[in-house]
């Protein structure tokens, strides 16, 4: 979402950054609705929850800034501000949901090898 910060700066007209919300907003329910149709198995479920969650909760901050884009000061700040909390959020949600995905892989072997000690070390 990098024309968030063009839109605060005034270098983004507000309709067209609410189309470019209204994208992600759909990019993101798409998203939701590919991965709600997973199923994972038990030890991953909470991981692929909090996932979906954050699916969620990014539809919802792109739903924020399509209106922040449609409405005019304050109202426009507090949008802003509302969506700032909302990614912030969601950002967590979904880090913690990878972190148990990593954390599964990891005990079943599937992670990523180490990396070979550099020589000398």
């Amino acid at each position: 979402m990098p024309e968030v910060a063009r839109f605060q700066a005034g270098q983004i007209k507000g309709e067209d950054f609410a189309k470019e919300a209204e994208a992600w907003e759909n990019n993101f329910r798409l998203a939701y609705e590919m991965a709600s149709k997973a199923t994972p198995p038990p030890d991953l479920a909470e991981a692929h929850s909090m996932i979906l969650a954050a699916l969620r909760l990014y539809q919802h901050v792109a739903r924020v800034y399509r209106f922040a884009g449609q409405a005019g000061d304050p109202v426009k700040r507090e949008l802003m501000l509302e969506a700032q909390e909302l990614l912030k959020a969601a950002n967590d949600l979904y880090d913690q949901g990878e972190a148990r995905l990593e954390a599964a892989q990891r005990r079943a072997g599937l992670g990523a090898p180490e990396e070979p000690p550099l020589p000398g070390g």
